[in-house]
Formats: C-alpha cells, structure tokens, sequence
C-alpha cells in the first residue's frame, strides 16, 4: 500500500509503476481473503490496462486471472468465468501452451467449468492439465500428483466411476510411500477411494479398506470422533450392501451408542443411525425393533431434508408387518412430499418414486403405483439409461402391467429388465441383486397366464439358476 501511495505521488494516477503497484496490491487482498478490497483494485487496474496496454498484454492477462480468482473467491462465479477463458486464451496464444503461467489459467478455467456445471469441458481441459504436467514435470512431480487425484474427482463427479478409480488408486500409493500409512491426508485418500469401490460394490476392496480407516480414526482421532462415527455409518452400510448383516447389525449398534453419548438422540447424524439401525433390524427380520426406530427417524425427517431417504424404508416395514393401512396412508404422504420437494424431471424425483413403488406395488389395490413408476421409468430412461435402477424399474413395471393383465406391455417390460439387470449385475450391490430372480419369477407366472409351456420351462431354469440371490 505504501509504495503504490509513493508511486501515485512521484509519478500520478496512470504511471505504469503505479498500476502495477495496485495490480500487485490487488492480488495481494485477493490472496488474503479481504475480497471487498480486491475486487475494485483490480477492475480499476484492468480497464486502465485494457486502454494502455491492450487485452492481449502478458500484465493485462496476468489482471484478469487475478480478478477471476478474487470473483470466484467472492462466489461471483458467474463474473469469474468469461475472465478465465479470456486469460486462457490469451495466455496460450501469447505464450504458448506449456509456460507456467497458461498451466496455472488452464487448471482456473477447467475448475470454473466444473462450478458452472459444464462436465465435459471441465474433463477435457483436466485431462489436458494432467498431460502437460506428466510431460513437462514428470510423473513423481507434486504438482503432476495433484493434477492426478483433480482428474479422479472430476471423474467421479461426472459419474465416470471406473475411470477415476485407477487415479486415485495411484494416488493412494504415492502419497502412503511418501507419507506413511498413518498420515491424516493418507487416511483421506484411503476414504475417498473406499467410498467409489462401494459405488461399484466392489466390496471385496470397498470393506477392508473402510476398515483400515475406521482403526486409525478410532487411534488418532478417538472412539466418539464424527469422522470416526461417520465411518463407522459407511463401513455398516458396506456389510448391509453386501448382505452381512450379522456385521452390520452390532456396528450399528454400537455406532448409535457412541452417537447418543456425544452427540445427543435428537441430533439428524444420531437419526440416520437411529433410521440405519432400523433398516438393518428389518432386513433381519427383527420388525418390532425395526418400526420405533424407523418411525422415529421418520418424524425427524420430515423437519430434516437429508434424511427423506427414511420414509420409503419405513413404508417397506409396515408392509413386511402387514399393516396394509398404515403403509397406504404413508405412501400417500411420501408420494405428496416427493413432488412437491423435487423437480419433476429430476432424478431425485425418480429415485424417490422407485423406493416407494418397491413397497407400494405389494400393496393390493394401490392404484398410483402403475403411474408412479412409469414416470421414475421415463426419467431414468433419460438422466440414467444404463443404470441398475433403471432396469429395476422397468422390471417393477413390468410387475404392475402384469397386474393390470396388460400382458404385452408386461413381457416386454420384464424382458428388458431382465436382460438390464443381468447386464448390470456386478454393478448393484448384493442386497439389489434379489431383483434378478423376482423378475424371473414374474416372467414364469406371465407365461403361465399365457399357456406358454416352452417359455414357462425356460424361465423356470433360469429362476432356479438364481436362487443364491434370494
């Protein structure tokens, strides 16, 4: 502040010293949060250069990198991403694609993309970061390290599961040779990793992984820690993803302990273990446990967004305990609250649609479970055309259609579910995986309507071929 106070005084307003003295003081409050100081020193600076020095000037591009920083900082993302591009632009065509100064503009608009939610050029200028810096700074560079675990999160971002796994393995291995196995950033990695092998139900990898980071948060951190009692949640929904209640159960239970202990019953993170536990009892069959917790983490759901997943999971416990009336009623509610919390065509609206269906279709007589899941399968059709879910929800419609005695409609529904499920098998988690042969099973009985023997003979083998996953 001082020099640009003695450069304006020697040399007045315009001097090239005192511009950059401004432009260097503007950067300095953008680096040191003070936003509010920052921003109109660095417009100032750069509608002066504009003039001066043109828009293709290596100062005047070094300006507006440096304000859509302090924009993006100030969460005016939308102000901040036409000075990215233009920075970028102009730095590659001024000073080529591999100087430090285009890298560094390259690695602020790719991030600006992703805020902006434009995936595929967010990939594609990530990918092209890491390529520069493997080329130009070598593999075991820090910088080319970092560039490897941005790409693995842009990809999971994007939903590109498989194609992020493989860098964040990578870095994993670096960083526990590099740091040790006990480091906290280590522990992080280990944590990320671990959640997108569960995403693939890779849970051969997903679980001892998990494990291993629930025992150094348990050391270091301690047993009451959120982030150890966070694991502990990921780790037992793992065991129940993969059908090993018998582990799952007791975590839970003993999660839930320590929760209560230190964080309180009421709080919404103790609720989710409160609802976990629930699940977990009703999938053991163990529903007098199961419908207090589940019925008490439902009334905090209804004042806590994050866990709407509980309803359609109390609404199953009722059905499984027969109680037709109460199931009814629920579903009428969740259904109310699903359209009017979602965007009609958003994939929360169709996911909400499908864990309600998957209970309301055993109730005899619900009349909006045909229309319910025709529209979850609409919208999967076009935001998820390759998912599991998709395929489920076919297979669910089909079920419905065959209800209707829409025989047609039903054999072309559960047929293509069918195959979908099959093709997608690896991919669901155990726990799904018993969608395979109720399908099969609807297609035995469809058949059997149809006094198909040939076809009924078929899928009764087939049916038998899957009875491991009942």
């Amino acid at each position: 502040m001082e020099y640009v106070r003695l450069a304006r005084d020697k040399y007045g307003e315009q001097h090239p010293d005192t511009l950059r003295g401004k432009a260097s003081l503007g950067a300095t409050y953008a680096q040191i949060g003070n936003h509010a100081k920052a921003i109109p020193l660095l417009e100032e600076v750069l509608a002066d250069y504009r003039v001066r020095l043109g828009n293709d000037h290596p100062d005047t591009l070094s300006v507006i990198g440096n304000l859509g920083a302090a924009y993006r900082a100030a969460n005016r993302h939308e102000d901040a991403l036409p000075l990215f591009e233009e920075a970028y632009t102009g730095q590659r065509e001024k000073l080529g694609e591999d100087n430090p100064n285009t890298i560094n503009s390259l690695s602020n608009l790719a991030a600006a993309y992703l805020t902006a939610g434009r995936m595929e050029e967010a990939v594609q200028m990530f990918e092209q970061g890491l390529d520069q810096r493997r080329r130009l700074l070598g593999e075991k560079h820090p910088m080319t390290l970092v560039s490897v675990g941005n790409l693995g999160n842009v990809y999971v971002r994007a939903g590109k599961i498989e194609q992020a796994i493989p860098l964040l393995e990578e870095v994993l291995e670096t960083l526990t040779r590099q740091l040790g196995a006990k480091h906290p950033e280590v522990n992080k990695r280990a944590a990320i990793l671990a959640a997108q092998y569960r995403e693939l139900a890779q849970f051969d990898k997903a679980i001892p992984l998990m494990q291993k980071v629930l025992d150094w948060r348990e050391q270091e951190l301690g047993a009451e820690h959120l982030e150890t009692l966070s694991m502990m949640n990921s780790l037992a929904a793992g065991y129940w993803s993969n059908r090993q209640l018998d582990q799952s159960v007791p975590l839970l239970q003993e999660a839930l302990k320590r929760m209560e202990e230190s964080l309180g019953r009421d709080d919404a993170t103790t609720q989710a273990t409160v609802a976990n536990l629930g699940v977990n009892y009703r999938d053991v069959a163990r529903l007098d446990e199961a419908l207090p917790l589940l019925k008490e983490a439902y009334e905090t759901s209804l004042k806590v967004p994050t866990l709407a997943w509980v309803g359609p999971q109390l609404l199953l416990a009722h059905v499984q305990a027969g109680q037709k009336a109460e199931a009814s009623e629920l579903a009428k509610q969740l259904l109310e609250a699903a359209r009017a919390n979602n965007d009609p065509q958003s994939l929360a609206l169709a996911n909400q649609l499908l864990a309600i269906s998957r209970a309301t279709i055993l109730i005899d007589g619900f009349e909006a479970t045909l229309a319910n899941l025709e529209e979850s399968v609409a919208i999967l059709q076009t935001q998820r055309p390759n998912d599991w879910t998709h395929f489920d929800a076919m297979s669910l419609l089909g079920q419905a259609k065959l209800k209707e005695q829409d025989m047609v409609a039903a054999e072309s529904l559960l047929a293509q579910g069918f195959a979908g499920l099959q093709e997608q098998l690896s991919r669901m988690p155990p726990i799904r995986r018993s969608a395979l042969p109720r399908t099969a099973r609807r297609l035995v009985e469809l058949y059997q309507r149809l006094e198909r023997p040939e076809q009924v003979a078929k899928w009764q083998a087939v049916l038998d071929g899957l009875r491991e996953l009942e």
